[in-house]
């Protein structure tokens, strides 16, 4: 069976997503240090633009929720007077501490924000990237409520939150499986009373907003600005961000049953069009984005193997992509774009057909072609009957 391969730092299954990631999880997750890679380029930034929208001046009392190990704790605790560091993971909290230990207006606790009572009323409140592990929208909306009523008049909230596949197919998002994400919150936070949007940054991955608490909704349009994400995303980040949208998901196929799996045979990935029956990386990653907004997900000769001899169907939407050349060399551009875009190939000398410049997908689970027809290899029905000893076989024993 297919398995989704999110991380557990951003996916916590089924049972998450009916009732929410609770301190056991975080405890095991913060097993390993830096599990959400603060230092990478991509957190570092979006820490800097959270810190833009805080309000002008030395901000009194501040409460940072899912503190973590405290990276950015030690950037927020030089603008505020008091900062109440909060997480639900005592070994996070242990870390932060260790962290940010010389910081005297810092202190710690330990908190579940599904259950605690917040420790009192503050001038500002950092909720970033934490209530996506909440069970619902209803505790969402409970959670908003709650951060409201904590705040001092005058006070403000600054969330920030990736886009999700789940809360809108039609635009770039993260395929997680968290049950919302940042269109949802914000959504959310714009409807509780007592909190008015007074400012935002919004980018292709992630918004980060701040609310005020005032009484009365009326006032000035918030201000929205636009701007890209210029840092360089790690490949484990990249590989669940599905760009401009998806037709299906693989999570809402990974129900789907099927006998057929469309296999895409390359000679090489390369810039040289000298080399014979080559794809430019430019149209690889196209067609690699193409099969990963359909909902594809790689799977391997041996794994065809194991299907075969259990007598199973394949789960999902499967494809197997062979590369004659160019697999070999880790950091070249068809294994770099293979992991950004969450696929695996096949490394083979077997003469398969080149790939061309279109993608098409038959209206039911017929041929899949790119551009020149692969006339020897469209969609593969399995025969159950036979074991397979290597991938000419796997390729020679199936009908077309």
């Amino acid at each position: 069976m297919w398995t989704p391969p999110w991380p557990a730092v951003r996916a916590w299954g089924g049972r998450m997503a009916e009732s929410g990631a609770g301190r056991e999880d975080f405890e095991k997750l913060f097993e390993q240090a830096d599990p959400w890679h603060y230092g990478s380029p991509y957190e570092r930034e979006k820490y800097r633009r959270q810190l833009e929208l805080l309000p002008p001046g030395r901000v009194g009392r501040a409460l940072e929720l899912g503190c973590a190990e405290g990276h950015f704790t030690a950037m927020l605790a030089g603008r505020v007077s008091h900062l109440i560091a909060a997480d639900i993971s005592p070994t996070a909290l242990g870390r932060a501490e260790a962290r940010c230990g010389d910081l005297e207006n810092v202190e710690f606790l330990a908190l579940d924000i599904a259950t605690d009572e917040l420790p009192g009323r503050f001038d500002l409140i950092f909720c970033s990237e934490v209530l996506y592990y909440l069970a619902g929208v209803a505790a969402l909306r409970r959670a908003a409520a709650a951060l409201a009523g904590a705040l001092a008049p005058g006070g403000v909230i600054i969330t920030g939150n990736a886009y999700l596949l789940h809360d809108n197919k039609t635009r770039t998002g993260f395929d997680w499986e968290t049950r919302f994400g940042g269109e949802v919150i914000h959504r959310c936070f714009s409807e509780t009373p007592g909190l008015v949007l007074e400012e935002s940054i919004d980018t292709e991955l992630y918004r980060i907003d701040r609310f005020g608490r005032r009484d009365d909704r009326r006032g000035a349009a918030p201000r929205v600005t636009y701007l890209p994400v210029t840092d360089e995303l790690e490949a484990e980040m990249a590989r669940h961000i599905v760009w401009g949208g998806a037709v299906h998901t693989r999570r809402e196929l990974a129900a789907r049953r099927t006998d057929l799996v469309p296999v895409l045979a390359y000679r090489a990935i390369s810039e040289d069009a000298s080399v014979p029956g080559s794809v430019a990386p430019a149209l690889f990653r196209a067609q690699l984005r193409w099969l990963r907004a359909q909902g594809f997900h790689s799977i391997t000769a041996a794994e065809v193997g194991r299907h075969l001899r259990a007598g199973e169907a394949f789960f999902g939407r499967p494809v197997m992509l062979m590369v004659e050349d160019g697999l070999q060399d880790s950091s070249g551009p068809a294994q770099n774009l293979l992991q950004m875009y969450d696929f695996s190939a096949e490394s083979s000398s077997w003469n398969g057909t080149s790939t061309g410049h279109t993608i098409a997908f038959g209206s039911r689970e017929g041929a899949v072609e790119l551009g020149m027809p692969l006339a020897n290899l469209p969609c593969i029905k399995v025969q159950r009957s036979f074991q397979i000893e290597s991938l000419k076989d796997f390729v020679c024993r199936f009908w077309f």
